[in-house]
């Protein structure tokens, strides 16, 4: 996800949060509640690396 921006909050070690549209580019297509038809995001891993840093 280049051009995203990573901001520190007060969340526990080993987390992030995201918004979504822009988030939902990390989960499948068919990955999403049978309850509200949204997406899915619990258990995505993902790697933070600085602008420009080989991922």
């Amino acid at each position: 996800m280049p051009g995203q921006l990573a901001v520190p909050y007060d969340i526990p070690r080993g987390c992030a949060a995201g918004y979504m549209p822009e988030m939902n580019v990390l989960c499948a297509l068919d990955d999403h509640s049978t309850q509200s038809d949204q997406p899915i995001m619990k258990h995505v891993r993902v790697t933070i690396v600085p602008a420009g840093a080989p991922a």
